[in-house]
């Protein structure tokens, strides 16, 4: 005689709610039969065999109207195909996680230097840049432009930038007044595509430093880089990458870091 179980004991046994099961049912996948004799509704072996599948398909996050196509009208190359499918979505989730580890990475190694920096300068070896302008004012330039510039690999998360030149630096001039810019850091090689619709700032010796803004940055937040300048001989030989690359709020006042990267010489 054929073995039968309830509901309840297949629930038990899958570790499955009878909710699920009862869902399962409604869906068509996997349905009780009635008994003539007392009405209760039973799994055979063979149901029981197809929910431990059904289980397994959807721990591979298969939806579950492919896995009642598989199970119910499939051949062993089906069941192939389905599988190599869903590799590919997996690879691709696992692709966007990857980058959303680097970006969560990036970010968290911007707050650092955004803590370790501020107010501080340094002469070293910029990272190189790629990067885009936008409008003036912010528009709706800026999602499209930070949009196109994350679509690329080879670069990191792009972030706003104020892209300032050498002569503006310290004429009082606000550094929004500018040109505004998505920059990105260049991380490995970069498509022709990507070269021909941005500028490319090879690496440059750069005094780096950050500084705070709550609105703009005028000149005179900057008096130490000048003073750091004209001490040590050295002046601006080219434009300054000014990229934000963190923030806080205190009552309410937002707080922008910029990160900025000043190319210099011996004079």
């Amino acid at each position: 005689m054929e073995k039968k179980y309830l509901i309840s004991d297949i629930s038990k046994i899958l570790n499955l709610s009878k909710d699920t099961l009862r869902y399962y049912d409604k869906l068509g996948i996997v349905s009780p039969q009635k008994s003539p004799h007392n009405n209760y509704r039973y799994y055979s072996f063979e149901d029981f065999v197809v929910l431990t599948y059904v289980m397994l398909l959807r721990d591979l996050d298969i939806p579950l109207s492919e896995i009642k196509a598989a199970i119910h009208s499939s051949t062993l190359s089906d069941f192939k195909s389905l599988l190599e499918k869903q590799e590919k979505v997996i690879e691709d989730k696992l692709y966007q996680l990857n980058r959303t580890q680097h970006t969560l990475k990036s970010f968290k190694q911007d707050i650092e230097v955004a803590i370790n920096t501020l107010g501080k300068i340094d002469i070293c070896l910029s990272p190189a840049f790629v990067y885009r302008p936008i409008h003036t004012q912010i528009d709706q330039t800026y999602s499209a432009t930070l949009e196109a510039m994350s679509s690329y690999e080879g670069i990191n998360i792009p972030t706003f930038t104020v892209v300032i030149s050498k002569e503006n630096l310290f004429t009082g001039t606000s550094l929004t007044k500018n040109k505004y810019a998505m920059s990105s850091v260049v991380i490995d090689a970069l498509p022709t595509k990507l070269l021909d619709s941005c500028t490319y700032v090879s690496p440059k010796l750069c005094l780096h430093t950050v500084i705070q803004s709550i609105t703009d940055v005028v000149h005179t937040d900057l008096n130490y880089i000048q003073d750091y300048l004209r001490e040590h001989n050295l002046s601006i030989c080219d434009d300054i990458i000014a990229r934000t690359n963190a923030f806080e709020c205190h009552l309410k006042d937002p707080i922008d870091y910029f990160e900025l990267w000043i190319p210099i010489e011996t004079t």
